[in-house]
């Protein structure tokens, strides 16, 4: 691999972390990370494949997020990476190694033609000032290079030249396409889009994966390290279970990049994405490969699946860094499919999230980690889960003890929620909860909608409280309990009273992972 001289900006800017360390020492300290990270959530270090190296630690990003601001107070305009634990400080980074030459060409060809003309930054506290932002972008496959700066609405930018200024330069091997000015009042220090002007060309770049051509946006979610991430996403393909003439989910979808990759074999791909902008280029990307059975839905994950209204066989998420929310892990593993294909660019979130599916009935069977983001702290998850064993064998017991009939079951122990949702939808019966061996106003879970087959119970404060007569209240035994009428699983976390065996066609006492069947 490339090796080149230690980056003279190392000691000040808070982009690299590994900068100055030896390639192979990199890899073995972000290995112990992962270990570190599986030891502490409880996952079998088994399923770890190791760490894939980076294919080159140089040039590889294809995108990159400037900030305008001074060194320091009362300095000459800067414009570059933040200063390593300073929120205020700015350095320019004209020779940063790991994004291509043309990037550096265009941030010091900004940062002199906006010296010359005198313009002010945005300051962060004051919140007052022109300049904010530079965003480069460019076609790893196509050479073409998009140029994004973000000002205020305040007067006097020189649009036209600027993108003289930028036009003139010889760019070697690239293109420019794109030349767009974004406008951002807002006090966030962040990239807002409040509006966007083309200065020259187009406001998106070109871009090719595995075959597949791609429009970006200047505002979509891409992948920074192409390279990697073909070959990257040509592992997550081989790992997907047969979806030929299949259901797809694929959630946190971005521009729809896998969404399209698995639409020449699955009969149906439903991609979710909450970014408008990458959303509609996901649309406008599909149409451009000429794929019909994709069909993207722009909103939060968590409250879009429920619009999904076709069941799915198989189910890609690709969340952000913050990973998934508990709901929505829980939400999926109501689906009880076989498997989940987890892509993750954060390893310490997909092994929180991993912990949940646990307690829902699914484990990691196949983790291997990628180093995409060489020099820095980041790295690229491929997880594959399977349903745990225990629940197929829980599955052909509990028939053979009902003999075809439709259930009502009886789930308690302190792994008793996942594998209520997992029976709930397996047999398509209704789920209530009780609140376990002590009953008080604050530990109703859930409550009947058949008034009739509800009980009124007096709990210790003297009140009377409506509960399902299906439930089982330790302390609470002399009542007159009626033979329920609804398919139903019952589940909580306190004992199931011997007594009550009779109204139910099966208790399942779920403890950890050991199921026993009454």
């Amino acid at each position: 691999m490339e090796t080149r001289d230690i980056c003279k900006f190392h000691e000040l800017c808070g982009g690299c972390l590994y900068q100055g360390v030896d390639y192979e020492n990199q890899l073995a300290q972000k290995d112990k990370e992962i270990r570190r990270m599986l030891a502490k959530h409880k996952i079998n270090e088994g399923i770890y494949q190791g760490m894939v190296p980076a294919f080159s630690c140089y040039g590889y990003r294809n995108k990159m997020e400037y900030t305008f601001g001074d060194f320091e107070i009362g300095g000459e305009l800067e414009l570059g990476m933040h200063r390593k634990r300073s929120f205020m400080s700015v350095l320019s980074t004209d020779e940063c190694q790991i994004v291509p030459d043309q990037f550096n060409q265009v941030l010091r060809t900004t940062l002199d033609f906006c010296r010359e003309k005198g313009y002010s930054y945005f300051h962060r506290k004051k919140h007052a000032g022109l300049l904010r932002n530079l965003v480069v972008r460019c076609g790893v496959r196509t050479n073409e290079l998009l140029i994004n700066i973000v000002t205020t609405t305040e007067e006097g930018f020189d649009e036209e030249g600027y993108k003289d200024m930028l036009l003139s330069q010889d760019w070697g091997e690239m293109t420019i396409v794109g030349i767009i000015r974004t406008f951002n009042d807002s006090v966030a220090d962040a990239v807002i889009d409040e509006g966007t002007k083309i200065l020259y060309g187009r406001d998106y770049y070109n871009e090719k994966i595995l075959g597949l051509k791609f429009k970006v946006k200047a505002f979509a979610f891409f992948q920074t390290n192409i390279p990697a991430v073909e070959r990257l996403y040509s592992d997550a393909l081989e790992m997907i279970p047969n979806i030929d003439n299949k259901t797809v989910y694929d959630l946190y979808c971005g521009t729809g990049t896998i969404s399209q990759l698995m639409a020449s074999r699955a009969r149906e791909v439903y991609g979710v994405e909450i970014v408008e902008d990458a959303v509609i280029a996901a649309r406008a990307n599909t149409e451009l490969n000429g794929i019909t059975n994709c069909h993207y839905i722009c909103g939060d994950v968590k409250e879009k699946l429920s619009e999904l209204t076709e069941k799915p066989d198989v189910i890609v998420v690709d969340p952000p860094r913050v990973g998934m929310h508990d709901q929505v892990v829980i939400d999926l593993c109501k689906y009880a499919i076989p498997e989940f294909l987890y892509i993750s660019c954060n390893p310490n979130t997909l092994c929180m999230n991993l912990e949940k599916f646990r307690e829902n009935g699914y484990e990691a069977t196949y983790l291997k980690v990628y180093d995409n983001f060489p020099m820095t702290k980041h790295a690229e998850c491929i997880c594959r889960l399977k349903r745990l064993p225990q629940y197929d064998e829980l599955i052909a017991k509990v028939d053979s003890l009902l003999a075809g009939k439709r259930p009502i079951i009886a789930v308690c122990g302190n792994a008793s929620a996942g594998l209520a949702a997992f029976l709930k939808n397996h047999y398509d019966c209704n789920l209530y909860n009780w609140a376990g061996p002590y009953l008080s106003n604050s530990s109703v879970w859930g409550q009947s909608s058949d008034l009739e087959n509800d009980i009124l119970i007096p709990t210790k404060r003297g009140k009377t409280v409506r509960y399902p007569v299906y439930s089982s209240i330790g302390t609470f035994r002399k009542y007159k309990i009626k033979d329920p009428t609804q398919l139903t699983v019952v589940e909580g976390e306190g004992f199931m009273d011997e007594s009550l065996l009779k109204y139910y066609d099966c208790i399942i006492d779920a403890n950890d992972d050991r199921f026993e069947i009454r």
